[in-house]
């Protein structure tokens, strides 16, 4: 579906496209809580604040900072910058142990994952070593 304007916030947008998914009325889930998913797709279009701590995100129309982008007390800020890769995840480079790896953000992800093939060769890691936990609900992935 096709809309012809859409505002989040005081941010609109034009012609942007929606997948609609079947309601409880049309054999899909019940999902009174839940109203969709905004994806990169169309946050692509803004800048981005996640604040995690006070669990609220900030959609800000893109240059519209002026270069003050921390505009609260922080003893420390990281500015990471964020690119989207050809499926549309959002990925950075990161250091894990002192080691450069590039990691995707995901804020649907329940878990925190490490890619086995990174695991063994960055980091050394014998899966089946004395001082690794073995963790049954993941060995079909293994």
């Amino acid at each position: 579906m096709k809309l012809p304007t859409i505002t989040l916030g005081t941010i609109r947008q034009e012609g942007v496209y929606f997948m609609v998914l079947p309601g409880a009325d049309d054999g899909g889930p019940s999902m009174e809580d839940f109203g969709g998913i905004l994806g990169t797709d169309v946050l692509r279009n803004v800048d981005v604040e996640m604040d995690f701590a006070a669990n609220k995100v900030n959609l800000i129309a893109p240059n519209q900072c002026g270069g003050n982008v921390v505009h609260w007390q922080a003893p420390a800020v990281a500015v990471v910058p964020i690119t989207l890769d050809r499926f549309g995840q959002l990925t950075f480079r990161m250091q894990l142990d002192g080691r450069r790896v590039t990691a995707m953000l995901d804020t649907g992800a329940s878990n925190t994952v490490l890619n086995l093939d990174t695991a063994r060769r960055t980091f050394r890691i014998d899966v089946d070593g004395p001082d690794v936990e073995n963790n049954r609900r993941i060995d079909r992935w293994l």
